[in-house]
């Protein structure tokens, strides 16, 4: 047997060996115990017994509070402009910056203008919403480190270091500049994950479904005359692949597959190609005549919140039930499954639906209770639960939403129902 090789080891190696001393003593505790039980009262127990019984409960008892030490871990801390900082707290900037200082170094600085909150925090980081506004990052990254930041329907999981994030709500405009290290951006827009590495810019407009990655130090007339519009990718490039960029210049993250397919046929009007384009009720035409089913059928998660939006902008409440139910069947692992629950939700309050929609905004906040559409879903289920004429539900919800969102856009309705 290998000698112990930490404190923990050691005492168990202790305690283990004080047990097989003592074994005679419990054989014959137990042994008196038992004929106590059946003819009276046990003999006495001798000083040794005691003194040996109580080593054992006192090795017993060290081991459970280095146990408890060595595997409780503290979770980050942090202030705010040298306050101590809570999360959930909303946390705003005015007329100059706020700086939110983490106990592990992490630095993150809200520009005039800005709103955002600590989600929850970690042992080796934290999870930031990004409301409106910038926030200038400088993260200290380790192989354990774990930060993730949410801005609208978008994620930034932080490989790297320094970076600058902005958000806009009112034309859905995200964009981050990474100066140092990289990030992984994904959401419902962008699809799954794709890295921005230092020197690159990722902007995305999402009311127009127009997307641009380019090197940070591109001017801004060349990069008007560099970009290469394109409707919101569909998978992630191959590693290797479209992720190398020239410098000073902008790269269409249309993956190739794609690329290559509209390029391959002559039919100019595939639904693929118009939605990247930003034509969705195109695309959507263009599906429907071709069979709306088999291009489902042929799509991935990505596509298929795709043919979703397309069939809502189109007015096919129906289609849109078809692919996002779809994309919850085929992908049961795929985030966006908690996106479609979002979406199927909207689709079903504004057809004037209450409790169908209530189902499936608590299964969007049930399967990302902290995801970038998480404070928009709490509160839809307030207004769905209120519709279904499930009064004390829509108080619970409002309740919920109190506690996690005091200052969210559903806050005031919320507080009406609670007095």
């Amino acid at each position: 047997m290998e000698d112990p090789v930490t404190a923990l080891e050691t005492l168990g190696s202790e305690t283990a060996l004080a047990l097989e001393l003592v074994a005679p003593e419990r054989a014959a505790a137990i042994e008196r115990a038992r004929r106590g039980f059946l003819h009276g009262p046990e003999p006495a127990v001798t000083h040794r017994q005691r003194r040996n019984i109580g080593l054992v409960l006192a090795a017993a008892a060290a081991l459970l509070v280095l146990f408890v030490v060595f595997r409780t871990k503290p979770l980050l801390s942090f202030q705010v402009d040298a306050r101590a900082g809570r999360t959930n707290d909303q946390i705003s900037a005015f007329a100059r910056p706020v700086v939110l200082a983490f106990s592990d170094g992490t630095a993150l600085t809200l520009s005039p203008a800005t709103r955002a909150h600590v989600v929850s925090l970690a042992e080796h980081g934290a999870s930031i919403a990004l409301e409106n506004g910038s926030l200038d990052a400088s993260v200290i990254h380790t192989n354990t480190s774990s930060w993730l930041m949410s801005a609208g329907p978008f994620s930034v999981r932080v490989t790297g270091t320094k970076f600058l994030l902005t958000w806009d709500p009112g034309p859905q405009r995200f964009s981050i500049r990474v100066t140092e290290g990289g990030v992984a951006v994904s959401g419902s827009l962008v699809g799954a994950e794709y890295p921005v590495r230092a020197g690159q810019t990722l902007v995305v407009s999402g009311s127009d479904h127009r997307l641009l990655l380019s090197n940070s130090e591109q001017s801004t007339n060349e990069q008007a005359t560099a970009e290469r519009e394109a409707r919101l990718p569909s998978s992630e490039p191959p590693a290797g692949s479209a992720a190398s960029v020239a410098p000073g210049g902008a790269r269409d993250l249309q993956p190739p597959s794609v690329r290559g397919a509209a390029s391959s046929t002559s039919n100019a009007s595939s639904w693929r190609t118009l939605a990247l384009q930003g034509k969705l009720r195109e695309a959507y035409a263009s599906a429907d005549a071709t069979g709306f089913e088999r291009a489902c059928d042929s799509a991935n998660a990505a596509e298929l919140l795709l043919l979703g939006d397309a069939a809502r902008l189109s007015g096919r409440p129906d289609r849109v039930n078809d692919a996002l139910l779809q994309l919850r069947r085929r992908f049961p692992n795929d985030p966006r499954r908690a996106v479609a629950a979002f979406m199927l939700g909207k689709v079903s309050f504004d057809g004037g639906g209450g409790g169908v929609a209530a189902t499936w905004f608590a299964t969007s906040l049930r399967e990302q209770p902290k995801g970038a559409l998480a404070r928009e879903a709490a509160g839809r289920l307030i207004e769905a639960l209120q519709r279904a004429g499930d009064s004390s539900g829509a108080r619970r919800a409002a309740k919920d939403y109190l506690n996690s969102y005091p200052d969210g856009p559903h806050a005031a309705l919320a507080r009406s129902l609670l007095h």
